[in-house]
């Protein structure tokens, strides 16, 4: 079954968005929020800690971004091919 949302809106409007929320019980969690703009060619990198129970500081976040050259850098460092 096709989404018509999906099939209506064109791709440059909708950024693929993905999140990594990681909090625990002591509160020092945190959340990494991926972002791809492809007009830009860049992939935006949201990261924040934690500031409650499941809730995360979004007005202090740090915002990253990343190129085709910083992208190729942190896979090879995540494939374990540069020591960083």
């Amino acid at each position: 079954m096709k989404d018509p949302v999906l099939e209506s809106a064109p791709a440059t409007e909708r950024a693929a968005e993905y999140a990594i929320y990681k909090p625990n019980s002591r509160g020092t969690g945190g959340v990494v929020r991926f972002g791809l703009n492809k007009s830009k060619a860049s992939l935006f990198v949201d990261a924040t800690n934690q500031s409650g129970e499941k809730q995360f500081d979004w007005e202090n976040k740090i915002t990253m971004n990343w190129g085709l050259s910083d992208i190729g850098s942190a896979l090879a460092a995540l494939h374990g091919r540069v020591p960083q």
